[in-house]
């Protein structure tokens, strides 16, 4: 790993952000370290002498250990599984240095013990929040079998998180519902979610309900009054999360709506399918009767061509008892190969005629 220069005050001082982003192996992994840095992610940072040790909150709780040698980041090393895999330093680094450049307090590892219980607290407040963040990603990634998303439910649910926090559980525990393979099982397990947290998030709880509907194509008219119910929701603060979510369901929502007026326009009674403006027949009833004729006319030609098929053979059959007093193959091959080349010869002719 390359050498990383920086300027010496109380811990190591970095000369600029561009000096990090040099020691990733690719600029998106020095983003995402920015994002983690700003979403407080780095839980703590300790010294002892020239080795910092940092606890950075991923999809888990990650160590991340940094020695000095004067100046020089002579070695890195993050728990991670994206550190011993790739090459260069992982976003939880990234993140870390971010810390140090902008002078962040630093506990020095002889009091680390007794910062342990603050630190255990901020913890348990960052990973609610991260489960929080990275909800959409659970909807979206289809990958994510049950299996995952139930321990991941257990670890949060074990978590002692704040009472105001309990909306993480809640929507955790409805994207348990959201993963389940019994259908039938989904609306129960939401209903438990708002009984245990009545405080929670409703327009959350709602949005992977929604969501699910949409994208198994089902049951639209239940999904259809749940996206209505969220909607219409109120809250009295509405937060950069309110927001985010509100633009998933109106998503949603647009094209429930429009699978809806579909399924109204097939179940729609034929009395009822007239309009007023005037036209005698609705879309469907215009679909069914171009349908209609399609059918007349496939058949028509398949008629039409049965007969010129019996016509030809026939023809075939002629022309070769009239050429030899026996019937021949080789001759009858030659006039059904003959008859159409000079039925289209006529035909050209005719045309230039």
């Amino acid at each position: 790993m390359g050498r990383f220069y920086m300027s010496t005050k109380n811990y190591p001082k970095i000369k600029n952000t561009d000096s990090i982003k040099y020691m990733c192996n690719v600029d998106i992994t020095y983003y995402k370290g920015v994002n983690y840095y700003k979403n407080n992610r780095v839980i703590s940072v300790t010294k002892n002498q020239n080795k910092y040790k940092a606890q950075v909150l991923g999809t888990n709780l990650y160590n991340v250990e940094l020695t000095f040698k004067g100046d020089i980041l002579e070695k890195s090393k993050c728990t991670c599984p994206a550190f011993s895999h790739y090459y260069g330093i992982c976003k939880h680094i990234v993140a870390t240095l971010l810390y140090m450049y902008y002078m962040e307090d630093i506990t020095d590892e002889t009091n680390y013990i007794e910062s342990n219980k603050q630190i255990t607290q901020k913890s348990n407040k960052q990973t609610a929040q991260n489960i929080y963040y990275e909800a959409f990603d659970y909807i979206r990634d289809k990958n994510n079998n049950e299996e995952n998303v139930v321990k991941k439910y257990k670890e949060v649910v074990a978590l002692p998180i704040m009472e105001n926090e309990r909306k993480y559980k809640a929507f955790l525990l409805n994207n348990l519902a959201f993963r389940v393979s019994d259908k039938n099982k989904k609306f129960e397990y939401l209903a438990q979610a708002n009984l245990f947290y009545p405080e929670s998030k409703k327009i959350a709880i709602t949005a992977l309900q929604t969501w699910c509907d949409i994208e198994n194509r089902k049951d639209f008219e239940k999904a259809l009054q749940i996206g209505e119910r969220s909607l219409h929701l109120q809250s009295e603060n509405n937060d950069a999360d309110d927001i985010e979510i509100k633009k998933l369901l109106n998503v949603v929502y647009s094209k429930m709506n429009n699978e809806r007026k579909d399924i109204i326009i097939d179940n729609k009674p034929r009395e009822n399918r007239k309009i007023s403006n005037n036209k005698k027949y609705t879309i469907m009833d215009e679909n069914r009767k171009y349908s209609k004729r399609d059918v007349i006319k496939k058949t028509a030609y398949i008629v039409i061509g049965i007969l010129a098929l019996a016509i030809w053979i026939g023809i075939a059959v002629g022309l070769t008892f009239a050429i030899e007093k026996e019937f021949s193959i080789i001759t009858f091959i030659s006039c059904l190969i003959l008859i159409p080349v000079i039925v289209a010869i006529v035909i050209k002719l005719y045309m230039k005629w």
